[in-house]
């Protein structure tokens, strides 16, 4: 049995592909998928959802990407830091959003015309009138820009 092996010999013996190994990765599709939709969720930061869903699945296909090996594929540690990036941002605009609506009343009142409390209750009677709504959005933003 042990005559069946062949012995490899020196370096200089081996075959040229035995000696030249390459340093590239081999593709992996999840590390693929993963680049792929980290990059979309950077692209849809402003729609709210879509960053947040993409880069989820973006960090969820990057670490199932490394299999049993220890080591993330380049394109699987591209797709965490942008997905990591586009729900950092996102978690911020709505931050701001939730900011601007809750804690400067004033604010949301110059821009709708009227209270939240007033809009919600209003839209809950069924009394809300969005022509008079889109009309005093756009009255006061013009008048804020003048």
């Amino acid at each position: 049995m042990e005559q069946d092996r062949q012995n490899p010999g020196p370096y200089w013996e081996r075959p040229a592909q035995q000696l030249h190994r390459s340093n590239e990765e081999p593709s992996n599709g999840l590390a693929t998928a993963a680049m792929v939709l980290g990059i979309l969720a950077l692209i849809g930061i402003f729609a709210i959802y879509p960053a947040i869903i993409l880069g989820s699945l973006s960090i969820i296909l990057a670490l199932l990407s490394r299999g049993q090996s220890l080591k993330m594929h380049g394109q699987a540690k591209t797709g965490v830091i942008t997905a990591v990036i586009a729900i950092g941002c996102d978690v911020a605009v709505l931050g701001m959003a939730f900011a601007l609506i809750f804690g400067m009343p004033n604010f949301f009142e110059s821009i709708y015309g009227m209270s939240y409390q007033e809009m919600m209750e209003q839209m809950e009677d069924g009394t809300l009138d969005y022509d008079e709504l889109y009309d005093n959005i756009y009255n006061n933003l013009e008048e804020m820009y003048e």
